[in-house]
């Protein structure tokens, strides 16, 4: 549910904003939380957070 609202969240971001942000430092919401791992996993070195995953 979260992962969905998220990604609703990045599509109204703009493209260079959604992008780089990754959901970690602009939104640090506990909604955002669960987003963290699944685009930590995309990115690469976020993957460190990886509790989720």
């Amino acid at each position: 549910m979260s992962s969905s609202s998220f990604r609703a969240r990045l599509e109204s971001l703009p493209l260079y904003y959604s992008a780089p942000a990754g959901g970690y430092a602009p939104m640090p919401s506990p909604d955002d939380a669960p987003g963290i791992g699944d685009r930590g996993q995309d990115t690469g070195p976020t993957v460190k957070v990886g509790p989720d995953g």
